[in-house]
């Protein structure tokens, strides 16, 4: 697979870091707060397990969203079905802007599995978007001697079926990345799907598995140079190029891998039919949250960047997103169930 890269999100954003990091302080603008809607409880609805680093980091975020749209927002794990579970949930809600959800790749894999429940350019109305990141992948540091991409590439080569890497799904973020990485490398690993990224990260870190692409927050326990037990060793981020919140750590062009690049997005969605004058509120108030210097420093914390986009610009991503995720499968052969 080549030049089958999502850059668009991670170009994006690195120019909204630094815009973001010179905010000092942001409030709602007038016109949202003179919107009628909205004017009950909300519900925001992600695929994550209660506790998770996701489901930790985004109760700040919708503490402050709430307090920009001046109502209660409840936070709703749905986990299950690699976002399945809480997709078809979402999908089914009234298309009233009182219910929205985290999307991601996920959720456009999803909508490629064949008899799919969903399509995402179908049953869900784009909101704006929020955080891109990278994903790191990570080795278990008893059990794999490699220190670099390439050495581990080698060690698949040599070693054929025997390394296993873990995921936190069938479809996820992390089976892409590294189904995309594996065909570009002509080697095979074998994929151990689990139900989310702690999970996979501790159990790499274990020795249940060898290989694993996480986050900076679950990684952190276990990797020595961010205080951990030096259970596991990081080899390069998932994104093209490095990313500035480490930038100590190679990117896939550094490591080797050029045509590689899967930058993590996330965005918010409702159910398909909410209305624009509502999207358009929530739109507002979900980029003014991401311009707050309290939740910079927290995605930041993470592994994560803020950046912000029009309901039609999120359309457009997604439109885009789906077609590269869709030749990839296809050409790649990744099975998603």
């Amino acid at each position: 697979m080549r030049n089958r890269v999502r850059g668009l999100f991670w170009s994006v954003a690195r120019g909204m870091l630094l815009a973001a990091t010179a905010a000092t302080a942001l409030a709602l603008p007038e016109a949202v707060a003179q919107q009628p809607f909205p004017n009950r409880p909300l519900r925001f609805v992600h695929p994550f397990p209660g506790g998770s680093a996701t489901d930790t980091i985004y109760r700040p975020v919708m503490d402050l969203l709430s307090t920009l749209l001046g109502q209660p927002i409840i936070t709703d794990p749905r986990p299950g079905g690699s976002s399945t579970v809480a997709s078809i949930y979402v999908r089914h809600q009234p298309p009233d802007g009182y219910t929205f959800y985290l999307a991601s790749s996920s959720l456009i894999v999803r909508s490629l599995v064949p008899n799919a429940e969903i399509d995402v350019r179908k049953d869900f109305t784009p909101i704006a978007c929020n955080t891109v990141s990278p994903l790191f992948l990570v080795v278990n540091s008893e059990q794999v001697k490699a220190t670099t991409l390439k050495e581990l590439i080698d060690d698949a080569r040599a070693h054929p079926g025997q390394i296993n890497y873990a995921s936190y799904g069938v479809g996820s973020g992390a089976h892409i990345f590294l189904e995309s990485l594996l065909y570009d490398a002509k080697v095979n690993m074998v994929h151990i799907p689990y139900q989310g990224t702690a999970q996979a990260t501790a159990d790499t870190a274990a020795g249940r598995t060898q290989v694993t692409a996480t986050i900076i927050a679950t990684m952190r326990p276990f990797v020595s140079s961010y205080g951990g037990n030096g259970k596991l060793r990081v080899l390069a981020a998932s994104t093209a190029e490095r990313s500035p919140l480490a930038p100590d750590v190679p990117g896939m062009k550094d490591s080797g891998f050029p045509h590689v690049d899967s930058p993590q997005w996330g965005g918010y969605v409702g159910p398909a039919g909410v209305p624009r004058s509502a999207v358009d509120v929530l739109n507002r108030a979900m980029t003014a949250a991401y311009k707050d210097p309290k939740i910079i420093e927290l995605t930041a914390r993470f592994g994560q960047v803020p950046f912000s986009c029009t309901p039609d610009e999120l359309a457009r991503m997604i439109s885009k997103e789906y077609d590269n995720l869709a030749a990839l499968v296809r050409e790649a052969g990744i099975k998603l169930q």
